[in-house]
């Protein structure tokens, strides 16, 4: 959802968009952020207090997923396991899922709408 965001700042800019080939969520968010401050200003404190927040969240899933496969494959490709948790506490991290989805999802039909 990130690059779909960054896409749309460049939607009319091909050599733009094909800068983005990986899957680095932190190297996402940065581009995403730096755009979203370059175009636009933050409302209130609170909405840039959801954008820390936000970010805050993504940098600890890339520590723990730099490359943005860990989640997708549980194996890698000699067949080893990638991550190692000891416990994982399901509810609050759907919970933080769905509330990150959402900003994400929101942030995105922002810009869609405003550019």
């Amino acid at each position: 959802m990130i690059k779909d965001t960054i896409y749309a700042f460049h939607k009319n800019n091909v050599q733009e968009k094909a800068k983005f080939s990986n899957h680095r969520i932190d190297e996402l968010w940065k581009k995403f952020r730096d755009l979203y401050e370059e175009n636009f200003v933050y409302n209130s404190e609170e909405e840039k207090l959801d954008f820390n927040n936000a970010e805050r969240i993504i940098l600890e899933l890339s520590k723990i997923d730099p490359k943005s496969f860990n989640f997708r494959y549980p194996l890698d490709v000699k067949m080893k396991k990638v991550l190692e948790f000891a416990t994982v506490d399901i509810n609050n991290f759907s919970i933080v899922a769905d509330k990150l989805l959402d900003f994400l999802g929101a942030s995105k039909d922002f810009v869609e709408n405003t550019l």
